[in-house]
């Protein structure tokens, strides 16, 4: 499991921690990649060692540009806990690597995913959601299959040339109606 984002109460990662203290009372295994610094850093790592997940969970600090597609490419799910995000660089990468997306409803969400496609939705601040969705795919390498070939092909939609058409046609709709 892999969560990039500045290591802040906003960014919800332990709602992510706590699921995963969860995880590790039914005896499922996971391993938690956190990216990023931050004012909340400490207080995560003492929640870790409290939930007694401290071995489950590596705190990577920052990892260089070069470097993330490395980070995700040793990863199963992303994971983006956060209560206001909108469109995040790390979930556009992680969709583009294929990874299922694990998302809380922020405005943008629903432009890189579509729920049972390629990722699932879960409430903010819901441990017990997010809970529940780890469980299920860390449980089912089949149903991460499934949700990996559909970020792959969502994230087709985002290639340069897609985008580039987009806005040829944005101003082609322009200069045409004489605006």
């Amino acid at each position: 499991i892999v969560c990039v984002g500045r290591l802040i109460e906003r960014k919800g990662q332990e709602t992510l921690l706590r699921a995963c203290g969860g995880l590790k009372q039914k005896g499922i295994p996971f391993a938690l990649s956190l990216v990023g610094t931050g004012d909340s850093e400490e207080r995560y790592r003492e929640l870790a060692s409290t939930l007694s997940i401290a071995n489950d969970v590596e705190f990577r600090g920052v990892v260089s540009r070069k470097d993330m597609p490395a980070e995700y490419a040793r990863s199963d799910i992303f994971v983006l806990p956060s209560e206001n995000e909108g469109m995040s660089v790390a979930t556009l990468e992680a969709l583009a690597t294929g990874l299922p997306l694990l998302l809380t409803p922020t405005p943008g969400t629903e432009l890189l995913l579509e729920v049972g496609k390629n990722g699932f939705t879960f409430p903010i601040a819901d441990t017990a959601a997010l809970e529940s969705l780890l469980e299920k795919l860390l449980q089912s390498e089949e149903k991460r299959d499934a949700l990996s070939n559909g970020s792959l092909e969502i994230a087709k939609n985002y290639s340069w040339n897609e985008v580039a058409e987009e806005y040829r046609a944005l101003f082609k709709e322009h200069t045409s109606n004489g605006s």
